[in-house]
C-alpha cells in the first residue's frame, strides 16, 4: 500500500502554492488529454473537461466531468481531478462512482502513469511546509483545490 503522506511531503515546496517549481504545463496537459480521450472511449460517452483558463489560482490542472446533475440552483458534479503536483489524481465524489467505472478509471490512470489518491487520504489535516494553515487546512486543499 502506498504511503500517501510520504508522497505529499515529498511534493510539498514552501513557495509553490499552485504548481511545483519544475512544472511542465504542456506535458501535463497532453497526459490529461490522453486519459480523457481513453476514458471517453472506455466509458462510451462524451465527458466534458474543464482546464486552461477555466482553472485559475488552483493547485489542480483539470477536471474530467464524469457526470453532473442540476436540482434547482444546486449542481452536483462528479469529476476526476488532476493535481499540478506529482501526477496525482482524485475523484471529487468517490462514493458516487459505480464500481465498474471506478475500475476502468483506476486502470486507465495506472496505464498513463498517474497515481490515484483516495479522498479520505486528502481530507486529513495538512501539516506541510506552507505555514498558512487558515488557507491550507487539508491535503485536499494543498493539491486539489483553489488557492
Amino acid at each position: 500500500m502506498m504511503n500517501f503522506y510520504q508522497l505529499f511531503h515529498q511534493l510539498d515546496e514552501p513557495n509553490s502554492w499552485e504548481f511545483p517549481s519544475r512544472f511542465d504545463y504542456d506535458q501535463l496537459n497532453r497526459e490529461v488529454r490522453a486519459v480523457w480521450r481513453e476514458l471517453e472511449s472506455q466509458l462510451g460517452r462524451t465527458l466534458p473537461i474543464e482546464d486552461g483558463s477555466r482553472i485559475q489560482d488552483a493547485s489542480f490542472h483539470a477536471d474530467i466531468i464524469l457526470w453532473q446533475q442540476q436540482s434547482g440552483k444546486v449542481i452536483h458534479r462528479v469529476s476526476l481531478r488532476f493535481s499540478n503536483f506529482g501526477n496525482m489524481v482524485t475523484l471529487t465524489d468517490e462514493e458516487s462512482v459505480p464500481d465498474v467505472e471506478y475500475r476502468i478509471i483506476q486502470s486507465t490512470l495506472h496505464d498513463h502513469g498517474f497515481t490515484y489518491v483516495p479522498t479520505d487520504e486528502l481530507e486529513k489535516e495538512y501539516y506541510g511546509v506552507i505555514p498558512d494553515r487558515r488557507t491550507i487546512g487539508t491535503w485536499w486543499i494543498r493539491y486539489f483545490d483553489y488557492q
